[in-house]
């Protein structure tokens, strides 16, 4: 992929605004392409100070522990217990209260 320094980002023109709206899809008046000008060439400003950031200062987590977890274990579960707690019951359906 190639890399574009964007160092030496300004404002961007107004010809580029106008062909990203014509892209978009949106229509954008004359006062409204000046703001977005300034809005996009901070964003590209952004872009810039993270490609040129130093990742190599992060530190690495290959060496941390990793914590003693539980076994997972299967449980048996009969749902006597739920099926108690219902009103109604007819053969094997169960009737809720109405909730409203």
């Amino acid at each position: 992929m190639l890399k574009k320094d964007l160092s030496s980002v300004s404002l961007m023109k107004e010809e580029d605004i106008q062909k990203l709206a014509k892209l978009s899809r949106i229509e954008l008046k004359s006062k409204d392409i000046k703001e977005f000008s300034k809005q996009l060439s901070s964003i590209l400003d952004y872009v810039n100070k993270i490609q040129n950031y130093k990742f190599s200062a992060i530190k690495s987590n290959e060496n941390q522990k990793i914590p003693d977890l539980r076994k997972d274990e299967i449980k048996k579960f009969d749902g006597q217990g739920i099926i108690k707690q219902f009103s109604e019951q007819e053969r094997k359906l169960l009737r809720v209260k109405k909730i409203l």
